[in-house]
């Protein structure tokens, strides 16, 4: 199975499913993260080293994604494609979100959840969803050569990061014997220490496996388009 995981900022996916991401790399899946941003708007400057340039974190932000994304056994990433907070639905983005699509022709896509007003969590994770999901429609049809040579069709599509974004999970991964790769994957993002990811990762994982009553650790996603038989 070829697996494409759409993020918004350089942790968000790990943050969101990288127990997931690592039982698909584990079983043997063809996984791809594509990083939308390049999270020069969060880290280090104005929190544990002032006066880090927004490129400077960048790069840092990219050398722990791919630190991270080795734990969890992903090599194939797509990183920095916008400015952290420039993120927008609009043809560009289109562009390159369909052309990913098509030309990695993955059978499952996981997007980061944003179904949600603006001013109610950060832009660039509503933008991310809206990118996506208009891209994962238009990549279907042969009307759009721009978005690539052959129409592709993803045939499922989960979103993520419901725990923090909103949303009700409707399907569940039960990730309690990687959650310590999880663990350590977290810990390669340093730039965001201020958020303690390495300490706080399991709680909201730990309490959806409570919710769920399916494991010790367990993750949840929407389920936008599925197959039944």
């Amino acid at each position: 199975m070829r697996v494409l995981v759409f993020g918004t900022h350089p942790d968000d996916e790990t943050i969101g499913m990288g127990g997931t991401i690592c039982k698909h790399t584990q079983r043997g899946d063809d996984v791809m993260v594509c990083c939308m941003t390049d999270g020069s708007g969060g880290g280090l400057r104005g929190y544990t080293e002032p006066g880090v340039t927004g490129p400077e974190l960048a790069e840092i932000r990219k050398k722990e994604l791919k630190a991270a994304c080795s734990v969890i056994g992903v090599s194939k990433i797509e990183f920095g494609w916008y400015e952290d907070g420039f993120l927008f639905l609009n043809e560009e983005s289109l562009i390159k979100t369909g052309n990913l699509i098509r030309s990695y022709k993955p059978d499952r896509v996981y997007l980061q959840y944003g179904n949600l007003p603006i001013g109610t969590t950060n832009l660039d994770h509503i933008e991310q969803y809206r990118t996506v999901m208009e891209a994962l429609q238009k990549v279907r049809w042969p009307n759009y050569p721009k978005l690539g040579p052959e129409v592709w069709h993803v045939k499922q599509i989960y979103a993520y990061g419901l725990n923090t974004e909103g949303g009700v999970a409707d399907s569940f991964v039960d990730i309690t014997d990687v959650a310590n790769l999880k663990r350590k994957a977290l810990e390669c993002y340093k730039s965001q220490g201020y958020w303690k990811l390495g300490e706080s990762w399991g709680a909201q994982d730990r309490i959806l496996g409570i919710i769920s009553g399916i494991g010790e650790y367990v993750e949840g996603f929407k389920t936008i388009r599925t197959l039944l038989l």
